[in-house]
C-alpha cells in the first residue's frame, strides 16, 4: 500500500508542471475575419532615414473574450516575399481589451535600413497557446500608401492629420473622447487620447509634436559665435543703388558721410523732438526714449547708423533700466 501511494504521489508530481503548460484554447473565434485599413508609411519623422509604417486593425467581437487581445494576437510586418518577418507588434489594450478597431504601429530607425516603397504585407495571426487551429489573415500594402513627401515638417505633418483621422474613427467605435480642440488647433486629449496613441505608436509625441498640447523642445546649447554679418549687409543695402549715389553725392557735396547726414536729417530731429514733447506732454522722458530706440533699429535696418553708435546708444538704455529698477526712488 505505501508503495502505491508513493508511487501515485510521484506520477503527480511529475505531471504537476503540465498543468501550467498545456494550451486552453480557451478563445472564441472572430464575429469576422480580421482585417487591416488606413495603411499609411511616413519617413524621416525622428531622423533621416526612419519609417513609421502604420493604419487601423479590426478584430471583430461582440463579446469581448476574456484574454486581451495582446495575448491572443500579434500583428506582424512581412517582407515582400510573403514570409520572412520584419516586423512584430502587439494591439495596445485600452477599448474592448484590444479587440475591434485599434491602431497599430512598425517604427524603424535610420540604422535598421528598411528600404522604402515596397509591398510589404501586414499579417493578423492568433496566438497557437489560445486557439486550436489558429488562422492568419494577409493585406498587402500598396504603393500609393506611401507618403510622397520628403521633408521632415510634410512628414510630421501628414502624420498629424492622419492621426487626428484615426482618432475620429476610433471615438465613433469606441464612444470615447480622444481629440479636443486649443488655440493651436486640434491636440489628443489628456489623458484619453495621449494615452492611447503613445501606447499605439511608440514614440509619437517627438514624430507628431503638433498633435499634443504640452510640447516636449530639445533646447540648442551649443555655443555661438557672434559676429557683424547681418549689419554689414544692411550697412550694403543701397549701395549701387540710385538712393546710395544721390545720399552719397549729398553728403560729398556737405562735407559729411553718408552716416553723419542721416543722422543730422532723421536721427537727431526725431529722437531730440520725441524726448521734448514726452517731457513737456507727459511730464517724463521715457515715452520718448521708447521711440528714440525705435528709431535707432529702424536706422540700422536702413544701413543709416555707425554700429559701434547704435551698440553704445543701446548699452546706456540697458543702463538706465537697471538704474530704474533697481536704484530709483520714485
Amino acid at each position: 500500500m505505501k508503495k502505491i501511494i508513493r508511487l501515485s504521489t510521484a506520477l503527480v508530481l511529475a505531471l504537476f508542471p503540465l498543468a501550467f503548460t498545456l494550451p486552453s484554447y480557451a478563445t472564441s473565434e472572430p464575429d469576422s475575419n480580421p482585417s487591416i485599413s488606413n495603411l499609411s508609411a511616413n519617413v524621416y519623422l525622428i531622423e533621416s532615414g526612419d519609417v513609421l509604417i502604420y493604419g487601423m486593425y479590426d478584430i471583430p467581437y461582440a463579446a469581448i473574450p476574456d484574454n486581451p487581445a495582446n495575448d491572443t494576437y500579434i500583428i506582424r510586418l512581412l517582407d515582400t516575399d510573403g514570409s520572412t518577418q520584419i516586423g512584430a507588434t502587439i494591439p495596445f489594450v485600452r477599448y474592448d481589451s484590444g479587440y475591434n478597431e485599434g491602431v497599430f504601429s512598425f517604427y524603424f530607425a535610420a540604422s535598421e535600413n528598411l528600404t522604402i516603397e515596397q509591398t510589404y504585407t501586414v499579417r493578423i495571426s492568433q496566438n497557437p497557446a489560445h486557439f486550436a487551429n489558429p488562422q492568419f489573415d494577409d493585406f498587402v500594402m500598396n504603393l500609393s500608401d506611401w507618403t510622397s513627401a520628403t521633408s521632415q515638417d510634410r512628414n510630421q505633418l501628414e502624420l498629424t492629420l492622419n492621426i487626428i483621422s484615426l482618432a475620429e474613427e476610433l471615438e465613433i467605435e469606441h464612444d470615447v473622447t480622444l481629440l479636443e480642440s486649443s488655440v493651436g488647433g486640434t491636440v489628443l486629449s489628456d489623458p484619453g487620447g495621449e494615452t492611447y496613441f503613445r501606447g499605439a505608436i511608440f514614440g509619437i509625441q517627438a514624430m507628431a509634436p503638433d498633435l499634443f498640447l504640452v510640447q516636449s523642445l530639445t533646447w540648442d546649447t551649443t555655443d555661438r559665435e557672434w559676429s557683424t554679418t547681418q549689419f554689414d549687409t544692411y550697412d550694403s543695402r543701397f549701395s549701387g543703388t540710385s538712393i546710395g549715389n544721390s545720399t552719397a553725392n549729398i553728403s560729398a557735396t556737405l562735407g559729411l558721410t553718408t552716416v553723419s547726414l542721416m543722422g543730422l536729417i532723421y536721427a537727431l530731429p526725431i529722437i531730440v523732438g520725441s524726448v521734448i514733447v514726452s517731457s513737456i506732454k507727459y511730464k517724463k522722458a521715457e515715452p520718448g526714449y521708447l521711440v528714440s530706440a525705435l528709431v535707432l533699429i529702424l536706422l540700422v535696418l536702413m544701413g543709416w547708423i555707425n554700429p559701434a553708435l547704435f551698440a553704445t546708444a543701446y548699452q546706456l538704455m540697458a543702463i538706465y533700466i537697471g538704474y530704474l529698477w533697481f536704484y530709483s526712488r520714485s
